[in-house]
């Protein structure tokens, strides 16, 4: 259809877009529709797009605050259709007739909105924004300042204490901010965003004094709402914003970081929101942000894990934030990465061996995350590279060519993380921290191939010792047997190793390898029991699998799909 199309009957339109009967919200949308139509023949108007346009606002601005929810939504709901027919010039010289009547029901109790009605009335705004100033096939000489007031009703409800408007808000801007990309209306509303961050946060970050008593409660549960609000809108807007207004939101950041670790404070919840804001932007695959400024806010999050373990919830974000952070400042400056790894793996350690909290239900899914992030790290950055200068120190060390240095390599500093994973069952930790760090431990070896042994000779000896526990003693005795197995037979060649070795004498290491291969077979015949009672039942339709299948699985049933659709094609045609 096209805009202002004086034939076109809106209302008919209307009605062919809502015909579901069981849904109250289409049954108030066709009545107030319907009372439009009538309302228009008896006034003699067409029933054109600007005619529901008008109407709608007026049902809008004499509408009582204590309207039932769904009234409001069904309004919302026509304009929202509406907007986009009508013209861009008739919308700019309508356009406060809109929105004051939008934004005075969403400014109304909580308890007459509803979700999709505080939506739909930011959509309104938004449509009517983006309609007025993006249409380029109009003749319209619309300026920014001629909608700036619209933004601003926008920017105005990402503080507001109604929940309804105010979440659906940030991501009414952010979707404005995506629209703008590659047109001069980016930078204004970028910086109106900027400024309205600054109007916040930049007394709180001022310093000195009497502030940090405003300070530590912006930063706590004691503080307002809104500093915490505002981290919520730059969540989903940052990454849309031009380079300019990015780094220096990234730059109040890192302030608000260094603000948290001067005055001491316990890990505060706002460095959640920082944490999510901060992940988008290492998502991202833009390249604005310089990986020194990136790198600088990805230690101070890991220093803040340090002060003290994350909240329920928080794990997960931090543990992501950092994988994907570090993997893209490593592949954008490897120099000034790598020297800062320790710090990361010491805030994964942190992470990974998180105590159980109270009413903290996805400490699994933390833990996962972190064990995740670590292996994910150790793939991307621990290279050839920093092997090689560890075994030059070695070398020259046994060699007398250089004495023992005050301070180990940044490889020495990695593995010796990884060996402290092994004593998380001296701790608070749960069950599922040991379980995993025998992955992480066995990544760590086969990064190292060859080097193991010469980095990692401690924590052979520690996993020897594990072996040799009853199991009584120590539960996670098999899994220890497992990876020193593995590692001694398959994945490092240390059987033939001067140091396994010293570690395992002949005898023992036998006994370990015979040990090894029978809970391998051990392990291998409950898989092959398990996939024999999750198998193929009769009747199932060919190419039907088990949850857990081998690769030769995969393949008999993919045989057995191609078979079965051949049969049924025969039979088609028969």
């Amino acid at each position: 259809m096209e805009v202002e199309d004086c034939d076109f009957n809106m209302g008919s339109w209307i009605l062919m877009r809502f015909t579901n009967p069981t849904r109250k919200e289409h049954l108030e949308i066709r009545q107030i529709t319907v009372a439009m139509a009538h309302d228009f023949i008896a006034q003699k108007v067409a029933p054109s797009a600007v005619a529901y346009l008008e109407a709608t606002c007026l049902s809008l601005s004499q509408l009582p605050s204590s309207s039932e929810p769904h009234v409001i939504e069904a309004l919302f709901t026509i304009l929202s259709v509406v907007i986009p027919q009508v013209s861009p010039e008739i919308l700019n010289s309508r356009s406060k007739l809109v929105s004051e009547a939008v934004v005075r029901l969403l400014r109304i109790q909580p308890s007459s909105l509803n979700n999709n009605a505080g939506a739909l009335g930011l959509k309104c705004i938004s449509q009517l924004l983006a309609a007025i100033i993006l249409n380029n096939n109009s003749n319209s000489n619309s300026t920014w300042s001629d909608v700036s007031y619209l933004y601003d009703y926008l920017l105005d409800f990402t503080t507001s204490s109604i929940l309804r408007v105010r979440k659906p808000s940030s991501h009414v801007i952010g979707e404005l901010l995506q629209s703008f990309q590659g047109t001069p209306h980016l930078a204004p509303a970028s910086e109106a965003l900027t400024s309205l961050f600054e109007r916040w946060w930049l007394p709180v970050l001022s310093g000195g004094g009497a502030s940090n008593t405003a300070a530590a409660a912006a930063l706590t549960r004691r503080g307002v709402p809104e500093y915490w609000y505002l981290l919520d809108v730059m969540k989903i807007c940052l990454v849309f914003m031009p380079t300019k207004f990015k780094l220096a939101v990234l730059n109040y950041f890192k302030a608000i970081f260094e603000l948290i670790l001067e005055l001491e404070a316990h890990r505060p919840p706002v460095t959640v929101r920082l944490g999510w804001c901060l992940h988008r932007v290492c998502l991202h695959p833009s390249t604005d942000v310089p990986p020194q400024l990136l790198l600088d806010l990805l230690c101070l999050v890991s220093k803040s894990v340090s002060r003290k373990v994350p909240h329920a919830h928080e794990g997960y974000t931090t543990s992501s934030l950092l994988n994907t952070g570090v993997a893209k400042v490593y592949s954008s400056n490897r120099g000034i990465c790598v020297s800062k790894l320790p710090l990361v793996f010491h805030a994964l350690k942190i992470l990974m061996g998180k105590p159980v909290q109270e009413d903290d239900g996805n400490i699994e899914e933390d833990i996962d995350a972190a064990a995740n992030a670590f292996k994910c790290v150790i793939h991307a950055c621990v290279d050839q590279g920093l092997i090689k200068q560890g075994v030059d120190q070695i070398g020259a060390i046994a060699n007398k060519y250089e004495p023992q240095p005050q301070e180990s390599t940044i490889i020495e500093k990695l593995c010796a993380t990884i060996h402290s994973l092994l004593g998380y069952h001296q701790t608070n930790a749960p069950a599922l921290s040991m379980d995993l760090a025998f992955e992480v431990v066995s990544t760590m070896f086969d990064k190292l191939g060859a080097y193991a042994s010469y980095f990692m000779r401690g924590t052979l000896e520690r996993l020897a010792d594990m072996h040799k526990l009853p199991d009584e003693e120590f539960p996670f005795r098999k899994q220890a047997t497992l990876l020193l197995g593995s590692l001694v037979e398959e994945k490092c060649g240390l059987h033939d190793d001067i140091n396994i070795r010293a570690v395992l004498p002949q005898e023992q290491l036998m006994a370990l390898l015979a040990d090894y291969r029978g809970l391998k077979s051990q392990k291998k015949s409950e898989l092959s029991h398990r996939k024999r009672k999750m198998g193929l039942n009769i009747g199932s339709p060919p190419g039907s699998l088990p949850y857990d299948c081998s690769p030769e699985m995969m393949a008999e049933a993919a045989k057995a799909a191609v078979s079965g659709a051949a049969q049924i094609a025969k039979k088609i045609k028969l």
